[in-house]
């Protein structure tokens, strides 16, 4: 048996002009479909969690915005303890920020491709 991943269109062979193409080994579609019966659907968990990710980077900007408001309160009042905290939880947040923009340029192309 042929392997799949290694070899998806069978055992190589010089192709010879006029010759038809080798049939792909790597499909596997249900009995009397074709490749081009097949369309890419976007299921309701890729919308949903596209939804989640803009979400998420909108809260996350907006609590970024609210820690920067927090340090110049601490600077106008020298409280260096809540400057602390800013210092702690404003990194953290920045972190989710740049994970939640990662994650929609990932995911941008295919929906902008896909729409």
């Amino acid at each position: 048996m042929v392997d799949r991943i290694d070899a998806p269109w069978g055992e190589r062979t010089a192709f010879q002009r006029g010759a038809s193409w080798p049939v792909r080994v790597d499909l596997h579609l249900e009995d009397g479909l074709q490749e081009w019966d097949v369309e890419l659907v976007e299921t309701d968990w890729e919308t949903a969690l596209g939804a989640v990710v803009e979400r998420s980077k909108r809260l996350l900007a907006e609590a970024e915005i609210n820690w920067w408001m927090v340090r110049q309160g601490a600077m106008a009042a020298r409280d260096t303890e809540l400057a602390e905290l800013f210092e702690r939880c404003h990194e953290e947040t920045w972190n989710q920020l740049k994970w939640a923009k990662t994650k929609i340029k990932e995911a941008s192309p295919q929906t902008l491709v896909a729409g």
